[in-house]
């Protein structure tokens, strides 16, 4: 079962589903909030959009790197907790360079809430298979990041320091979804072939 995303632009509603929760089971309906178009946003707000967007794949991947069963997963995880948290670093030093304020928006507060309802899923809710659940959830967020950039960050972005990091943070991210959707295909069939026939 595939996992969402609740801050994809213009999307309004968004369902989770659960690994290891049942078949049956609901699923988790996260709804969406409208959130600030690229024009109504200045640099301030950009840069503590990527801020957030990155503390939340880094501390998703942390989270994976420390349970995650797949050899691969964890490597994967690794691979990408560090280069997100470089990124973080270079946005906070440029930051103040630029002299930008932290200034929160209806986007940074969207991400913050889906990071802590992914949290919810994958430590509380504790799914049987977490590694798929894992996976998926990564595929997700990092899809959720490259449409983050290219509708909400970059057409409005307006010093070009601050678009070059963004452009730098796009290709890492895109980079890193290219393997996710691949690591995701094999974790998915190996978790099928371990699945006991039913009586």
């Amino acid at each position: 079962m595939k996992r969402g995303t609740s801050w994809l632009v213009a999307l309004p509603l968004v369902v989770l589903s659960l690994p290891g929760c049942g078949r049956g089971d609901t699923p988790l309906v996260v709804a969406s909030t409208t959130l600030t178009s690229a024009t109504m946003m200045d640099d301030a707000q950009i840069a503590e959009v990527a801020r957030a967007a990155l503390a939340e794949l880094a501390d998703q991947a942390d989270l994976v790197r420390r349970r995650a069963a797949t050899p691969a997963l964890r490597d994967f995880s690794l691979d990408t907790v560090t280069d997100y948290r470089g990124l973080l670093q270079r946005e906070t030093e440029l930051r103040h360079v630029l002299g930008l304020v932290p200034t929160r928006s209806a986007v940074s507060q969207d991400i913050a809430d889906d990071a802590r309802a992914k949290r919810q899923v994958l430590v509380v809710e504790a799914p049987a298979d977490f590694d798929v659940a894992a996976i998926q959830t990564q595929t997700a967020t990092l899809a959720a990041a490259v449409n983050l950039v290219d509708t909400s960050l970059l057409p409005g972005v307006q010093d070009p320091r601050l678009r070059a990091m963004l452009l730098d943070l796009r290709r890492s991210v895109a980079f890193h979804l290219e393997d996710a959707r691949r690591l995701e295909a094999m974790i998915e069939a190996d978790s099928l072939t371990h699945i006991a026939p039913a009586p």
